[in-house]
């Protein structure tokens, strides 16, 4: 499993039932593949949520920070607008 650390826009976000989008992620370590949970951090590396993954970690790496709409130019396809879906996303209480 993975780790994905988010600015403080992208923790918002989620906070308020949006997907993961790549223009929020600042960081990714680890391995994971599609499909994978990942874990989700703040800045202070407090663990906000853990998702699975539409995105193998390196390509993931390629997409962090740009917006949705570069993906299929970055990486040459797609396989969505997001890195992790509301709906296979759980929220840390």
């Amino acid at each position: 499993m993975g780790t994905v650390v988010l600015d403080v826009g992208a923790v918002k976000a989620l906070n308020n039932g949006k997907s993961l989008l790549p223009s929020g992620i600042l960081k990714i370590d680890g391995s994971f593949e599609y499909g994978d949970p990942v874990q989700i951090e703040d800045i202070n590396h407090k663990i906000i949520a853990v998702g699975l993954s539409r995105y193998h970690a390196n390509e993931a790496r390629h997409i962090m920070g740009r917006n949705s709409t570069e993906i299929s130019g970055i990486l040459g396809y797609s396989r969505g607008d997001v890195i992790i879906h509301r709906d296979d996303l759980v929220l840390q209480a």
